[in-house]
């Protein structure tokens, strides 16, 4: 073991084997079990209790290994793998077989599986965000008895044609550099956490506020009319999702650690989902299916500012989440040091 590099010269019983295993009950093994980096010649009794233990306190647990006897612990265990050369009932059992008997293909699957996590947390972030946006300024409108300040159309538009592109392109947004280095997360932590609906919330709030408030002012404004007052809606409601768009990215790096080019796809998702909105505002037939007239400049700042606000709404929550003295990051030293 030190020879390997397992263990350093001056630990001692971090190494336990199954005679003495198998004298401890199962208080003292919880205790013990997380100091322990190698048990060896155990039965299979022995492995099943230890996945069993670790899995009583609250850890995913991933089991290798190769004979028979290793078919109760793989069975048991969260993920069980085995290599090629396995035995038939270990490949039966197990959830995964390495083809190529390589050790450094778990680290793979696991980045693998965090990068496809967080890719769709980013989409469900996005779409609800989005969604719930469009909820709340229609029953503000209902609520206050005034006009729809969004179309059905509209709402369509955004959804599917000017956000449309950039939800396909964060499916495939590359994985983070710090990925394998995260601390596991608990068993009972749901898809949408904390954070998420924190940002969920503030995003949808932010979106349909500035949109309705906009919408007021020009349809009050006896020098606009309803229509004028709905496109400048439209296109807060439109476009500021493909400002934040880039904020969702990574929910614990700031946006100007992510570089623009890390993803080119989302760059070009980006640049067709806002051609396609100015090609529904300024052309006949966009105007014609959406009731959309031209705006000018003095309106795209109001549009500009909106849009920029909620960039500081994300990432505002997420130095929150993401600081030294946020829960988290408290969580996370516990975890590091237990």
């Amino acid at each position: 073991m030190k020879k390997l590099g397992l263990i350093g010269k001056k630990e001692e019983g971090v190494v336990m084997e199954g005679s003495e295993l198998k004298q401890l009950t199962d208080e003292e093994i919880k205790r013990r079990i997380k100091k322990i980096k190698l048990f060896a010649r155990t039965t299979p009794e022995q492995k099943l209790k230890i996945v069993e233990v670790l899995q009583n306190m609250g850890e995913v647990v991933a089991m290798t290994g190769d004979g028979v006897n290793d078919a109760p612990a793989l069975k048991k265990a969260d993920i069980g793998i085995v290599v090629e050369t396995a035995s038939d009932v270990s490949k039966e059992t197990a959830d995964m077989v390495l083809l190529d008997s390589n050790f450094n293909t778990i680290l793979a699957a696991i980045e693998g599986g965090r990068m496809i996590k967080d890719n769709l947390r980013k989409v469900i972030l996005y779409l609800l965000a989005d969604s719930f946006g469009e909820i709340l300024i229609v029953m503000m409108s209902l609520v206050v008895r005034v006009p729809l300040p969004i179309t059905a159309a509209m709402i369509l538009w955004i959804n599917l044609v000017s956000d449309g592109f950039p939800d396909l392109a964060l499916t495939v947004d590359p994985a983070e550099k710090d990925l394998l280095k995260r601390l596991p997360e608990k068993r009972q932590k749901y898809l949408i956490d904390r954070e998420m609906g924190m940002l969920i919330t503030l995003i949808s709030l932010a979106s349909a506020l500035t949109a309705f408030g906009a919408f007021w002012y020009y349809w009050q404004n006896p020098s606009y009319g309803l229509d004028h007052a709905r496109t400048v809606a439209f296109s807060l409601l439109g476009l500021n999702s493909l400002f934040y768009v880039w904020s969702v990215r990574s929910l614990r790096n700031p946006v100007w650690k992510e570089g623009l080019l890390k993803n080119p796809w989302l760059l070009g998702a980006v640049l067709m989902g806002f051609s396609l909105h100015l090609f529904g505002i300024y052309s006949s037939t966009g105007q014609r299916l959406l009731g959309t007239v031209a705006i000018d400049w003095n309106e795209w700042l109001v549009i500009g500012l909106g849009s920029l606000l909620m960039i500081v709404i994300v990432e505002g929550v997420k130095w929150v989440y993401n600081t030294p003295h946020s829960p988290q990051h408290t969580r996370g030293k516990r975890g590091k040091t237990g």
